[in-house]
């Protein structure tokens, strides 16, 4: 990275991860994984780490005092090596675990940042494998969200998202 996107990109995750007035908050996640549609609503507890997924395929839920994520109509699966990333409807809640950071596991590096003027950020990905590869997120920075993430395969989209009441 350059001087300047490692300014912007600092400034960026510093409002992202600054304390909000809410801890909870909930919204409407759809998207295209890999040619299939899906639907759901999302929660995620940003004090917490607790999350939840309502989709047409059931409910998914994670409690990190046990580490157990649930899954409707199956046992509970016991989640040992927690990593940063969780499912992508998740990590529009809480962008910092999406894979577009460009750390050790992610798939996508910033490459460029833009400020839209409008409250929100732009940033302008590359694939860290193949680098002919380009992705983008949209960053809410008011609610500290994603409210957009388009790769070549994938396209997620976070709408009607608000704390908690």
């Amino acid at each position: 990275m350059n001087e300047k996107l490692d300014q912007r990109m600092v400034e960026l995750l510093m409002r992202l991860t600054e304390r909000s007035d809410y801890s909870e908050i909930h919204g409407h996640a759809s998207g295209d994984r890999r040619m299939k549609e899906y639907e759901a609503q999302v929660t995620g507890n940003r004090d917490t780490g607790r999350w939840r997924i309502e989709s047409t395929d059931g409910l998914t839920e994670f409690a990190p005092e046990n580490s157990q994520i649930t899954y409707s109509n199956t046992a509970p699966a016991t989640v040992y090596a927690l990593t940063h990333q969780v499912q992508t409807e998740v990590g529009l809640l809480f962008p910092l675990r999406l894979p577009v950071w460009g750390r050790r596991r992610d798939t996508w590096e910033p490459i460029m940042v833009e400020d839209n003027g409008a409250g929100e950020h732009i940033v302008y990905l590359r694939g860290m494998f193949d680098r002919s590869m380009s992705a983008s997120v949209v960053l809410d920075t008011k609610y500290s969200v994603a409210r957009l993430l388009i790769t070549p395969h994938e396209g997620h989209a976070l709408r009607d998202y608000k704390p908690a009441s």
